[in-house]
């Protein structure tokens, strides 16, 4: 799976390379907090590109949105919800806000769930 950063997707997918300075510097300040974020609820970055500037995650077979379509039990979406607070949390702690939290932006490995 691969991951652009929101403010260059609209580049990336059109096959443009951006050459803003500043949409340059926004991705490499991502990298540089991705790259330090370990936690265990948190899709691992796995590797990028900077021409084009790529993000590769970890594989998340599964979104909250798959799982809420699924159907999920009361104690699975309480696990569930237990995790992606206490991931926010780590993140929060770190100054870090996602900005774009969406069931569909929420992830998971077969593992996780």
């Amino acid at each position: 799976m691969f991951k652009v950063p929101i403010n260059l997707r609209d580049y990336v997918e059109r096959g443009i390379k951006p050459t803003a300075v500043r949409g340059l510097n926004a991705f490499k300040n991502e990298l540089n907090i991705l790259l330090n974020l370990n936690h265990k609820n948190i899709i691992s970055l796995i590797g990028y590109g900077i021409d084009p500037p790529v993000l590769v995650y970890e594989y998340g077979e599964l979104t909250l949105r798959d799982l809420m379509n699924r159907g999920i039990s009361e104690a699975e979406c309480i696990k569930l919800a237990s995790s992606i607070a206490e991931a926010l949390r780590f993140i929060h702690s770190r100054g870090i806000v996602h900005g774009d939290l969406k069931p569909e932006n929420i992830l998971f490995t077969r593992d996780s769930i």
